[in-house]
């Protein structure tokens, strides 16, 4: 994954609405029996930030479930990325002072 992709994800999550997010399925907490809700906090006031109708692919808990799961565990995840990448960077350096070091042992021997 490029900087610039990771970059763009984090943007995406810093500017979504906060989580936790909650799923209401099924006309738990909606008027359409064939509708999914997702709520979350904003400020002092709880509101949907994906409402779905039954349209062409109905509504699916399981759908619901991931992406209120989506919504804490991205940037999460951004951040476990970020944390392999910098414990990754040392190691490609010392393999490029490896590789150089061996090129010239390498030299030496054979002259």
């Amino acid at each position: 994954m490029t900087p610039e992709r990771l970059a763009e994800l984090t943007r995406i999550c810093d500017a979504a609405t906060p989580g936790p997010w909650v799923e209401h399925c099924d006309g738990i907490e909606t008027t359409d029996p064939g509708s999914l809700d997702i709520t979350a906090k904003r400020g002092p006031y709880k509101g949907a930030v994906v409402v779905t109708d039954s349209g062409v692919y109905p509504p699916h808990e399981d759908d619901a479930a991931f992406i209120c799961a989506a919504r804490t565990a991205m940037p999460e995840l951004l951040a476990e990325v970020g944390r392999l990448q910098s414990m990754l960077e040392p190691l490609v350096v010392s393999q490029a002072q490896y590789e150089a070091h061996l090129a010239l042992m390498l030299e030496k021997v054979l002259k």
